[in-house]
């Protein structure tokens, strides 16, 4: 059996590579998970996951500055299901943006 290192290294590497989860905000009424597209720098357990809406969806509405939040996650192998707690805050650092920006993220803008 593997060990929680070794699990959590199988899902940031998943992560990377696979990149889609479905989303939600914690505690919100009737707030369902949605499908969004994780971007990630490092396969490093616990490095952040960059993930884009625009500014006028019901998901960054309800979202405010920050939120607790909940991601769910199934590999396209089906080798790894996770679900993920954590916190989603707004971060409009352009450097940032620049960097992640891709052809992916532009398709759906």
């Amino acid at each position: 059996m593997p060990n929680p290192q070794d699990l959590a290294e199988k899902l940031w590497k998943s992560l990377k590579a696979d990149r889609t989860l479905m989303l939600s905000l914690a505690g919100v009424e009737g707030g369902a998970s949605q499908p969004m597209t994780a971007l990630i720098e490092s396969e490093a357990p616990g490095s952040p996951l960059w993930i884009f809406t625009a500014k006028d969806t019901d998901f960054a509405a309800e979202m405010g500055a920050r939120h607790a939040a909940v991601a769910h996650f199934a590999s396209k192998g089906h080798d790894i299901f996770a679900t993920l707690e954590g916190e989603v805050l707004a971060d409009n650092d352009r450097a940032v943006i620049d960097r992640l920006w891709n052809p992916y993220v532009a398709a759906w803008f």
